[in-house]
């Protein structure tokens, strides 16, 4: 297992130069109708590496146009502009209060407007956190397995991803899962590795990527399997494989070691789709994970608060949350994939043949 042709160079970008970048993108959209808040979320530990992860709340009805707060669309050409990795998350005010229930923040800072979430408990969000540590987990997994049948990858993508393990890391220690000494170890790793990626094209640094797919595929099977266990889910009665939505068909393997032999196997297969869609090896307890959400009707949840179960409060908002990006053509509906099934096209032909 390897990615396929790593392209590209990190170059390191002055903090200077984030803080230009988010200061110039505030003051344009600051004064966009519609526009309510605009929330910064983390922080940057490796300029030039670390990208800007930015919420923008807007009014529910009437919102502004997407060229207006894209901030790919605003920033483009601007110096430093590689160090945005992806577009801005988007909220309407009704969802933005809620948002614990759909997003995993450690640290936020207002940047205009007013401040989001905190309307639900510290309890009740500690019990999200769990459900979002578990969700992130296994979305984590899916992108490697992604990011390793694609043609080829720019060398920032594939670090942004191991970067991403610092946080999974993180959560294991936090819901003592595993020790502060192995937390502490393992992102002292990938730190190093992030400082040694600048103006860094070698092969020398390919072969440590490659070398870390096996490793990073290993910790995040286990880490699935452990948080599976903190939700007691049952594994009877799962497929040995199923369709999970016309993109992905997924294996059921409940031990690490033979899914990692597995996921060898199905490399192949996937690299020779390009990433069109995937082959995934996943513990069946997922399967019963996503059955759950299928089995909700959106339609009976007339009121969100605490009342609901945490899966339900999830469901709800990410259903109102489409609903809401669709309804306005915003270019992000296609992050909701994970409860869409359509049993026509091609792509769904070849998986249940």
């Amino acid at each position: 297992m390897k990615f396929q042709n790593i392209t590209g160079v990190v170059n390191k970008v002055p903090l200077e130069i984030y803080k230009q970048l988010i200061d110039k993108y505030v003051a344009i959209v600051s004064r966009v109708d519609g526009v309510t808040s605009i929330i910064q979320m983390g922080s940057f530990t490796t300029p030039g590496l670390s990208d800007i992860d930015l919420i923008v709340v807007v009014k529910d009805e009437n919102p502004p146009k997407w060229e207006d707060i894209s901030i790919k669309n605003i920033l483009k050409g601007e110096v430093g502009y590689e160090v945005i990795a992806h577009d801005i998350f988007l909220y309407p005010e009704s969802i933005a209060k809620y948002i614990e229930a759909l997003y995993y923040i450690d640290k936020k800072i207002v940047l205009y407007g007013k401040n989001i979430g905190e309307v639900l408990s510290d309890e009740y969000i500690g019990k999200l956190k769990v459900l979002l540590s578990f969700e992130h987990t296994v979305h984590s997994l899916e992108a490697l397995i992604s990011l390793t049948s694609l043609p080829s990858i720019t060398l920032r993508n594939s670090l942004l991803f191991f970067s991403t393990l610092r946080h999974t890391y993180k959560l294991l220690y936090s819901f003592d899962l595993i020790s502060k000494i192995e937390c502490d170890h393992k992102i002292s790793e990938i730190e190093n590795l992030r400082k040694q990626s600048f103006s860094n094209d070698s092969k020398s640094l390919e072969l440590k990527l490659n070398e870390m797919i096996a490793p990073s595929f290993k910790v995040l099977y286990d880490s699935i399997l452990l948080f599976g266990n903190l939700f007691k889910y049952d594994k009877e009665g799962s497929d040995k494989s199923w369709i999970l939505n016309d993109k992905k068909l997924i294996f059921n393997i409940d031990t690490t070691s033979d899914a990692l032999l597995f996921y060898k196997k199905i490399d192949k297969y996937n690299k020779l789709f390009k990433g069109k869609f995937l082959l995934i090896t996943f513990p069946s307890l997922i399967q019963y994970h996503i059955e759950k959400y299928r089995s909700y009707n959106v339609q009976r949840f007339s009121v969100i608060d605490e009342r609901l179960k945490i899966t339900e409060m999830r469901f709800i908002l990410a259903m109102n949350h489409k609903a809401f990006i669709s309804k306005y053509n915003y270019p992000i509906h296609g992050t909701y994939t994970i409860i869409r099934f359509n049993k026509t096209g091609l792509n769904m032909k070849i998986k249940f043949l």
